[in-house]
């Protein structure tokens, strides 16, 4: 059973992690700190302590330490040695992060926000300045060029014309109108085409697509001449109406005869269409035929009407108009553009004020902890080296104890060795500094240096703000007045100019 015991045992010592020897072992007050029962348990100094001592060592008149004794002063020593390079490591890091978390510089970029916000957006306006300079006088241009227009051509009332959908709904209505003829007029044809309804259709839509397209554009571009001032123009405006009547009419006649042929299967029906034209324009035979004229009539005149309210009624406002508001619009564009880089630019200051306020007294808060950190690390590094004479007296004494019990078993007397105690090494030179004097001084300085930032806080704010504010202004100064002109109030005259004439369009004015 004994024998079964002791196989148990030993199987456990094998499989159990061996202790660290403590010679090769790391002393640190945080992880590992000096114990002095745990090193006593290691070094078995009781149990060395008995067993040397009943056996007579160290001798009566020995006067040295002996092993057991030497390997606790060797393990306190290298204790000590382990806790100097844990100090310098600690104090290095501490005094980084102490260097990290002062605050100073931080706040006097803060401070700085509104001379650094003059400076990026001066540069902002420097850099755009050429090209708000040339779409101001852009603007200007177009703006003088639409006042002499109003001028030279009377115009008092400002431009009417369609824009936007009301303007895709003038071309939809062109092409409305082609599909409604021709569909209309697909049956006239289908009774002379060998096709029936797909070739009357394809008949019809090509006539009604001529119809259309020419009356649309010699209402857009010939007959509001009309309104024009100068005689030449009104002229070119009454020539544009007259031919539009013709045409009108001769379209007509010319597809109603066309049509005519067809019922009466004539060899060559185009021809003969040509020939009654000429020979009786309005001898149609058949009332359909007269419908066929009605229909493309109609239509036309639907057309023209069309293409006459796709621009202002008088030639060349409308046009210059659009000039001008897509000019000053592109100049508009471009300033709130350069104000929305500017209000960005104000945004990131007034951020950047209130993160430094913030994380200032975070930093302040983290900076006391080190301070604290600091005090603790010195009191930990201090109980060992300047406080491990009591503790290697401690260890001694676990093992003397023992040892004079023993001899006093034995009749032995104590060693002169046991009344002395070893010297150990004067580290005293080599303990880092972890005084914080300075660092309470610092502290104290940033503190005060936050409370100066606190109360000049609001200043900043304003500052800030007025130097946007003149910065805006300068774009009016510098861009509003080119040439002796407020580009301003034209800018906000385009804007009602360029939203009345969907209105009118819509009320079904012209």
């Amino acid at each position: 059973m004994n024998l079964l015991r002791r196989l148990l045992a030993w199987i456990g010592q094998l499989l159990s992690p061996k202790a660290e020897p403590l010679q090769a072992r790391r002393w640190d007050p945080q992880t590992n700190p000096v114990d002095v029962q745990k090193i006593s348990r290691e070094l078995r100094l009781k149990e060395e302590g008995r067993r040397l001592g009943a056996a007579g060592v160290p001798a009566d008149s020995d006067a040295s330490l002996c092993s057991p004794e030497e390997k606790a002063v060797a393990v306190i020593e290298h204790a000590r040695t382990d806790y100097l390079a844990w100090g310098q490591l600690r104090l290095k890091s501490l005094q980084g992060e102490l260097d990290r978390l002062d605050i100073r510089k931080d706040l006097r970029a803060a401070a700085d926000g509104a001379n650094e916000f003059e400076r990026l957006a001066e540069a902002a306006i420097t850099a755009n300045a050429p090209e708000l300079q040339q779409l101001g006088a852009t603007a200007t241009a177009r703006a003088d060029e639409f006042a002499r227009f109003q001028a030279e051509h009377r115009r008092k009332d400002l431009p009417h014309y369609p824009v936007g959908l009301m303007k895709v709904l003038a071309w939809v209505f062109a092409v409305f109108l082609i599909a409604i003829e021709a569909l209309l007029n697909a049956s006239f044809f289908a009774k002379g085409l060998s096709g029936g309804l797909i070739d009357g259709f394809v008949e019809a839509a090509i006539a009604s697509m001529l119809n259309v397209l020419v009356c649309l554009a010699v209402g857009a571009l010939a007959i509001r001449h009309i309104n024009h001032v100068h005689p030449f123009g009104k002229l070119y405006g009454m020539l544009g109406l007259l031919f539009a009547v013709c045409f009108i009419t001769a379209l007509g006649l010319a597809v109603s005869h066309y049509r005519e042929a067809l019922v009466l299967a004539l060899d060559d029906p185009q021809s003969a269409a040509i020939k009654n034209v000429l020979a009786d324009p309005f001898g149609l035979k058949q009332v359909s035929s007269w419908y066929l004229f009605c229909i493309s009539v109609v239509f036309g005149i639907l057309a023209v009407a069309d293409g006459y309210k796709l621009d202002d009624r008088y030639p060349g406002y409308g046009k210059r108009h659009r000039q001008l508001a897509e000019a000053q619009n592109e100049y508009t564009g471009a300033v709130a553009q350069l104000q929305e880089h500017l209000e960005e630019l104000k945004a990131d200051a007034l951020t950047k004020l209130d993160r430094a306020l913030a994380q200032s007294h975070v930093s302040i808060a983290s900076y006391k902890s080190a301070i604290t950190d600091k005090e603790r690390c010195r009191k930990d590094l201090n109980n060992l080296i300047f406080d491990a004479e009591p503790i290697l007296k401690a260890l001694l004494s676990e093992f003397r104890t023992e040892n004079k019990v023993a001899r006093a078993e034995k009749g032995l007397g104590v060693p002169p060795s046991f009344s002395t105690s070893p010297q150990l090494k004067d580290r005293a030179d080599d303990v880092p500094d972890f005084s914080t004097d300075d660092d309470e001084k610092n502290l104290a300085e940033q503190v005060r240096a936050l409370q100066e930032f606190v109360d000049m806080e609001p200043q900043i704010r304003g500052r800030i703000q007025a130097a946007y504010n003149a910065r805006f202004s300068s774009l009016s100064t510098l861009f509003g007045h080119l040439d002796g002109t407020d580009l301003s109030s034209r800018i906000t005259r385009s804007e009602q100019l360029t939203s009345e004439p969907s209105v009118e369009v819509a009320l079904g004015g012209s």
